[in-house]
């Protein structure tokens, strides 16, 4: 693939194939797609020095989040968009030590979704998502 033809998939210009993907490959590119959501979120907030803001992005971006995330999101996705969570989700990997086995799965999930939505060029459905991902994060996070 040539660099331009690079350029235009990353910026969302041109659709590519879901079945072109892993469930692994869509959680690799949708952990990506989340954290920079995440941090463009933070960043709003203005300048602080750049440790806060990282102890601000783990609480966002890690399995035990991103699990209660796709759980309060599931009933409001497509059955395509259920599909690939339960793929995401389904799919063996190393679990690591700082998750539970349930909640990293799911969390794959949630980032395979991400993924999906970002290949497949559904900017609207993947900007919608994210937004409303990062507010369900808010609310738990005023909880604790």
């Amino acid at each position: 693939m040539e660099q331009k033809e690079m350029l235009k998939n990353f910026l969302g210009e041109e659709a590519l194939e879901e079945k072109d993907f892993s469930p692994l490959m869509l959680a690799y590119l949708g952990d990506a797609v989340f954290e920079i959501a995440v941090r463009t979120h933070l960043c709003k907030s203005g300048n602080q020095r750049i440790k806060d803001f990282h102890k601000q992005s783990i609480q966002y971006v890690n399995a035990e989040m991103q699990s209660q995330i796709v759980h309060a999101l599931f009933d409001e996705l497509s059955e395509k968009e259920q599909e690939i969570v339960k793929k995401g989700r389904n799919t063996k990997s190393t679990v690591p030590k700082s998750a539970s086995a349930v909640s990293y799965r799911y969390a794959t999930g949630f980032e395979a979704l991400l993924g999906y939505l970002y290949v497949t060029g559904q900017r609207d459905r993947l900007l919608w998502t994210l937004d409303r991902s990062i507010q369900i994060g808010e609310n738990r996070l005023s909880k604790k």
